[in-house]
């Protein structure tokens, strides 16, 4: 069941009837695909949403556009014409690349997380020209039992794979070699977050502390883990990524009726890990435990993206764009969805030299709706119109990274892990 956070009690009668609408989605009728038999993507049927399998541009019924609509909500947006004549990417047919499992999109292809702590790899092959066919990826067939698909996918940076187990941040190869320790105070299971400072790897994590204390911490390689949250401020979720020379530490702080996201620039200067100031950079409704927010990085400005209730009766996708001049505010841009969903993931990258972002979304408002996972670009901070990649049941986990020629996204649905290859037009 999906249960809203309760806020304050004056919101009481009416955050009732938004539990009551955004109840959690029983599995579809169908049954689940058998990791020896493995099914396809949920297809068309004569009671099921159209299929997704030829990847046909997608747009989902969100809401009027602003300047369309009398009274609707500021700061909502409907899917924008792209204002570049750019070729859209040729998406292939999903492809089951294993069982489920902690998983994450990367330039190897799609890295899977056993529960030995060691890396599995369904490799990307070299992306074919033409017109759409199969992904360009090796199926990994290896046991369900030696996976925990509960457990978040890792961060990936150049030949490692970054992520919290145990108590400890552990780092290992992408070639299956065992794990080194680097921290033993991070907080098992929970996301990380990997990027380069100064040609180092840095990595984002939730310590280990109680939910109520629970902190963000930064580790880089030839120095001393550095607490990021300040002493009045928790963390629930992390992003890391580029801004100019620096880095931009992000946390999702989540409070009984009230999310913060702050922000910390970090760079490497004389020899040592500076930190700036803290700041709360934008101000949501309650979140739900399974809530996390991803980010893209840039020299002028950073985009985060946090799929999260917008008021008692909405949900949706929140494009924030945070100039890297902290002074100025904010500007958020929401997506609303037919209803809400948890967990809500959403994955950024660049790819063929322009950011896209994929998510999925409740094809109708119904409870036992089916998802649908889209492919949306990046128009001046607000997303484009989204293009199906495939209906699924029920989801878990979604990622999206940048390759030569295009990209690589994968998703964990209906008990497999699922991927497909984005190639640029020629």
């Amino acid at each position: 069941m999906r249960s809203l956070v309760l806020g304050a009690a004056l919101l009481g009668g009416t955050l009732a009837l938004a539990c009551q609408q955004r109840r959690g989605r029983p599995a579809p009728s169908e049954a689940p695909p058998s990791p020896s038999h493995p099914s396809a993507p949920v297809s068309a049927s004569a009671t099921s949403p159209p299929s997704s399998a030829a990847a046909a541009p997608l747009e989902p019924p969100l809401q009027p556009p602003l300047e369309a609509a009398p009274g609707a909500p500021a700061g909502v947006s409907a899917p924008r014409a792209p204002t570049h004549a750019l070729r859209p990417l040729i998406i292939d047919e999903p492809t089951v690349v294993g069982p489920p499992a902690p998983a994450t999109a990367c330039a190897a292809g799609v890295a899977l997380l056993a529960k030995s702590d060691r890396l599995h790899l369904a490799r990307l092959r070299p992306l074919a020209r033409g017109k759409r066919g199969k992904a360009a990826l090796d199926e990994l067939r290896r046991p369900d039992a030696e996976f925990q698909p509960a457990q978040r996918g890792p961060a990936v940076l150049g030949a490692f794979a970054y992520f919290a187990a145990h108590g400890q941040l552990l780092r290992a190869r992408l070639d299956g070699s065992a794990p080194e320790p680097l921290t033993h105070d991070a907080r098992p299971a929970a996301r990380v977050a990997a990027a380069a400072l100064a040609g180092r790897p840095a990595v984002l994590y939730l310590d280990s502390g109680p939910d109520e204390a629970r902190s963000a911490r930064l580790w880089l390689e030839g120095a001393s883990p550095l607490r990021i949250s300040t002493e009045a401020a928790g963390a629930h979720s992390v992003a890391l990524v580029p801004s100019g020379e620096e880095l931009l530490a992000l946390s999702l702080d989540a409070r009984t009726g009230m999310t913060q996201l702050h922000s910390r620039a970090v760079a490497w200067q004389d020899g040592r890990l500076a930190l700036g100031l803290d700041r709360v950079r934008w101000v949501a409704g309650p979140a739900q435990s399974l809530t996390e927010l991803t980010a893209l990085g840039g020299a002028k400005e950073v985009t985060a993206f946090i799929a999260i209730e917008r008021g008692a009766t909405d949900f949706g996708l929140a494009t924030l764009r945070l100039p890297a001049d902290e002074e100025q505010e904010a500007r958020s841009v929401w997506r609303l969805f037919p209803n809400g969903i948890d967990p809500a993931p959403a994955s950024a990258a660049s790819l063929c030299g322009r950011a896209y972002v994929l998510y999925a979304l409740p094809i109708t408002a119904a409870v036992d709706s089916l998802l649908r996972v889209v492919l949306a670009p990046l128009e001046d901070g607000e997303l484009g119109a989204p293009e199906a990649i495939t209906t699924v049941g029920s989801l878990t986990d979604l990622s999206l990274a940048t390759t030569s020629g295009g990209g690589v996204a994968a998703w964990v649905a209906d008990g497999n892990t699922w991927g497909t290859t984005l190639r640029c037009p020629r």
